[in-house]
């Protein structure tokens, strides 16, 4: 049995007909029996060609032509992360985020990570710690930072900073100090 008969034998033990109680599967509109013993199609039809019969049915039908994800256009993206860089001291919610390019949070959230691979709130958090980086090595206090940066105190701040780059902003500081002096 090859990949396709398995994990087309999985859909169709979960997709078996209610109904009456009948062994039979349903797979567009056609309902295959199932050998009442084994539990696998009896009627004839190797499960592979009846698959394929069917997705080349729906290409011929335009069904498949929707697959592709949606993404931002260079011109929505630069929108969008413009947005984010001026208001990372803000609050940032996912339907202001919309409203820049005017899509529903639902269609936004979709498109966002289907651009970067990543959700809008991680985004967000990951570019504030890249600031959060930049404005520590210009020498701020973490308590400035912090606040600047629109987190709720300094204990937040640190927590999101450990989670995104794996140390401390303390322990940060201290290895980019090391580096820079070893590289004097």
């Amino acid at each position: 049995m090859d990949l396709w008969e398995r994990s087309f034998l999985g859909v169709a033990r979960c997709a078996r007909m209610r109904s009456r109680g009948s062994p039979h599967f349903r797979l567009a509109g056609r309902h295959v029996p199932l050998d009442p013993i084994t539990g696998k199609p009896n009627g004839g039809t190797p499960i592979r060609t009846i698959l394929e019969d069917e997705i080349q049915s729906l290409g011929r039908r335009g069904k498949l032509r929707g697959l592709r994800p949606r993404r931002f256009s260079a011109a929505h993206a630069s929108l969008v992360e413009n947005y984010i860089h001026a208001n990372l001291d803000r609050e940032l919610n996912l339907f202001d985020l919309a409203s820049v390019v005017r899509l529903s949070p639902r269609q936004f959230f979709r498109m966002f990570s289907n651009t970067y691979w990543t959700t809008p709130h991680r985004y967000v958090m990951n570019e504030r710690v890249a600031r959060a980086k930049e404005l520590m090595l210009r020498g701020k206090r973490l308590a400035e930072i912090a606040a600047a940066l629109g987190f709720a105190n300094r204990r937040h701040f640190s927590c999101l900073f450990r989670e995104a780059t794996g140390m401390s902003p303390t322990r940060f500081l201290q290895e980019h100090r090391s580096r820079r002096e070893r590289a004097q």
